[in-house]
């Protein structure tokens, strides 16, 4: 990605289907803008325990956490898990919730995280859910069936910037 706070330039050069190159073209300037954290969790210490509330049976292990390598932004020792120790059970609905997180005078939200997950396919599913009032939730993403490398997220959350408060589920039904 690009670095906030930065200005870039462009400009583009071309060739035709035979070769032929353009002239260089006319360039243009653009400037990320500011990157601000409202709510992070890396789960690397005991007080993220404090930030979600957890039905049985999501915690945080560090049995299988993100690698620490360039392809994995939000790399660390501890991850959280809806099974841990194993794999999960039948029939369950369970769930790990954020505590209130403020986008007053937030432009551009978004929410990012490291996954990986081995959900039988088209019979369960993850999901990413996000609710302004903790009764209401929309789906942001679903996932079925097997990732097993851990990879990157981003789900733009624009649609709630300025709102005073939402919370942000992960849930596994099965």
């Amino acid at each position: 990605g690009l670095d906030p706070e930065t200005n870039y330039y462009f400009a583009i050069k071309s060739s035709d289907n035979v070769g032929n190159p353009s002239s260089l073209s006319n360039s243009a300037t653009g400037e990320t803008g500011k990157v601000t954290v409202v709510f992070e969790d890396g789960a690397e210490t005991s007080a993220s325990e404090d930030l979600w509330t957890r039905d049985a049976p999501w915690a945080r292990t560090s049995e299988d956490a993100s690698p620490a390598d360039a392809t994995i932004p939000l790399a660390g020792d501890w991850s959280w898990t809806d099974s841990p120790g194993g794999s999960y059970e039948n029939g369950v609905n369970t769930s790990m919730t954020s505590n209130v997180i403020g986008l007053l005078g937030v432009s551009s939200a978004i929410l990012q995280f490291d996954h990986r997950y081995d959900i039988e396919a088209g019979w369960d599913y993850g999901y990413v859910e996000i609710s302004t009032d903790g009764s209401t939730w929309t789906e942001l993403e679903v996932y079925t069936g097997t990732q097993s490398s851990w990879t990157s997220n981003s789900i733009d959350l624009g649609a709630y910037d300025d709102q005073p408060g939402v919370l942000i589920r992960f849930r596994l039904a099965t």
